[in-house]
């Protein structure tokens, strides 16, 4: 299958290009990659038959965003996977990890190793709300807590989770190729977790001690009262993919679904939290 790489130049480079990685994110690019010389950012998305429609709605999106021009080109499987490992190298994350892609080595140290192979999911852990995420997980989880990762993508956030100790983990995806992917990565990583392609959450989920989710707003304001659903009473749902304009959105929802804000933290344009069941 081949990709398409949509890119939009801006006339300068801007300090909070939140906004645009979220139109990115929205239209099923889950990564983005910022260039300089003219000032761009670039997504990738399947080259299937719809793609040509994907591509009219993110590129008005993206015009209406001062983009200056939109450019779309067709990339093959295996160039993909080489552009995206130009830009994937081994880095710390929280306090206690280190990322580092399945094909080169790294000196950890005493940080826990998470090896990724993002393959079509994206994430590699660089982006402002992964790093959140993880931070936040790192002081919210206990030994033995059932965890719930809504929207894994390439599975970091669930490996996570069970390299910090939780007793199960329980994984969502919509896309059926990621969640071949987090699969993939969760056994490199001797992490056990049920990966489920679904865009709700799962009847059988059982009680959780801890949710975590990385995803567009929209998704988080539709999804709450399901997550609500099967949170144990004083249960912590760790959330990001926020930027600031849907943020009270994004807590009246929470709120109305029985959640209260514990934890607040913003990075580069972006929002996470911690919050606690009621």
């Amino acid at each position: 299958m081949n990709w398409l790489r949509a890119r939009a130049v801006f006339d300068a480079k801007s300090d909070d290009f939140s906004v645009v990685h979220e139109i990115f994110e929205s239209y099923g690019c889950s990564g983005t990659i910022e260039g300089d010389n003219p000032a761009s950012l670039s997504g990738f998305f399947a080259e299937t038959d719809s793609a040509g429609q994907v591509a009219a709605k993110l590129g008005k999106a993206l015009l209406d965003q001062c983009a200056t021009s939109v450019s779309y080109e067709s990339v093959p499987e295996e160039d993909w996977a080489e552009t995206w490992k130009q830009f994937f190298k081994p880095r710390p994350i929280g306090k206690r990890f280190l990322i580092k892609p399945s094909w080169e080595e790294a000196e950890a140290g005493e940080k826990l190793v998470i090896e990724l192979d993002p393959g079509q999911a994206f994430g590699t852990g660089d982006h402002p709300t992964t790093r959140m995420c993880v931070a936040l997980l790192e002081e919210a989880i206990l030994d033995g807590d059932t965890v719930l990762d809504v929207g894994c993508g390439s599975g970091v956030l669930a490996i996570a989770a069970g390299r910090l100790g939780a007793g199960k983990i329980i994984a969502t995806e919509i896309d059926p190729p990621a969640a071949d992917v987090a699969r993939a990565n969760l056994e490199r990583n001797g992490v056990v977790a049920d990966v489920t392609t679904t865009e709700t959450i799962p009847a059988a989920t059982p009680p959780c001690d801890l949710v975590v989710s990385n995803i567009v707003s929209a998704v988080l304001i539709r999804l709450a009262a399901d997550i609500a659903r099967v949170m144990k009473s004083g249960g912590k749902w760790i959330l990001s993919g926020v930027i600031p304009d849907n943020w009270p959105d994004v807590l009246k929802s929470a709120n109305t679904c029985g959640f209260d804000v514990s934890e607040t933290r913003t990075e580069d344009g972006w929002v996470a939290a911690l919050l606690i069941r009621r």
